[in-house]
């Protein structure tokens, strides 16, 4: 497997729906754009739309419910098209941080 192609499984691979491990620590939410193929990710934030989205970002710059987020989707999509971000597949992602472990 080429380069390119390990890297593209390693994210498809990240990208399924597992459970979240119980020691994982969540950090918030992000919205994110996916390219075709995985092969790039956009984030609303470089829209700079979190000024007008009405929502308060947490320490870490992310939104702090599922719920909020979901919101902000929903309006970022609903923007006309000479406002709205790339035409890409826009989602909610949770944002985890997976403590280190002690060998």
């Amino acid at each position: 497997m080429s380069a390119d192609g390990h890297l593209v499984h390693q994210r498809r691979r990240r990208l399924r729906q597992e459970p979240t491990p119980a020691h994982a620590v969540l950090r918030g939410f992000e919205i994110i754009g996916v390219e075709f193929g995985l092969m790039s990710l956009h984030s609303w934030l470089c829209h700079g739309y979190e000024a007008d989205a009405g929502v308060h970002l947490n320490q870490r710059g992310l939104i702090g419910t599922h719920a909020q987020a979901s919101a902000v989707l929903a309006w970022i999509l609903g923007l006309p098209p000479e406002e709205a971000p790339e035409p890409v597949y826009w989602s909610v992602a949770a944002i985890a941080e997976l403590p280190h472990s002690r060998s």
